[in-house]
């Protein structure tokens, strides 16, 4: 995408993932994200507005964090979400370069990122596409892989409508598939806890 992913302000996405449809809006100039997910008649959402994360329940109850584990893993969700790498002047991280792999019959150039204040992330990027295939967090017990697939064009970047995440074990994987992806302004209030949090 270039210089097109620098014309991006915000971002509305829907989609399904693990059998529930959900709904994610995301700030591409300062950390902002909130991700609702709805499960028949019951609904949970994230947020993280830069400086503290929080999460309201199906029960309404909602728990504000700023401890600062939870602010990194909120942190790198929205690094990722964003991909944020494409825009480093705005979002500060160390890239490292961990040298090439080959995997299911490809070659990729495998890069550590990470974003301040965050944790580490690997992306894999194909030789032969450009494109950025593969997530990697080796972060906790188990490294926790989503790949990335079915690109397309949303305005000047491509962008990946699947993506297969898991750990290693079969039970764990899930599958996320994007409906739609809207390109505009997201208020900032909109990453901030209900009122009166």
């Amino acid at each position: 995408g270039g210089s097109a992913w620098d014309r991006l302000a915000g971002w509305r996405e829907t989609g399904t993932q693990g059998g529930a449809r959900y709904e994610t809006e995301l700030d591409l100039h300062a950390y902002g994200m909130v991700s609702t997910t709805f499960r028949g008649q019951q609904k949970a959402t994230q947020g993280f507005n830069g400086v503290i994360a929080w999460r309201t329940g199906p029960d309404g109850k909602t728990e504000v964090s700023s401890d600062p584990t939870n602010l990194a893993e909120a942190r790198q969700s929205a690094y990722g979400s964003s991909y944020a790498f494409f825009l480093p002047e705005r979002f500060p991280a160390k890239f490292t370069s961990l040298g090439s792999q080959t995997a299911d019959g490809g070659e990729f150039d495998v890069i550590r990122i990470e974003p301040t204040a965050s944790r580490p992330m690997d992306i894999w990027v194909d030789r032969s596409t450009h494109l950025v295939v593969r997530f990697v967090d080796n972060t906790g017990p188990a490294p926790i892989t989503a790949r990335l697939s079915d690109f397309r064009t949303v305005n000047g970047v491509k962008v990946p409508f699947h993506l297969s995440v898991g750990d290693g074990v079969p039970a764990h994987a899930q599958e996320a598939q994007v409906a739609s992806i809207l390109i505009e302004p997201i208020p900032r209030a909109a990453f901030d806890p209900p009122p009166g949090q």
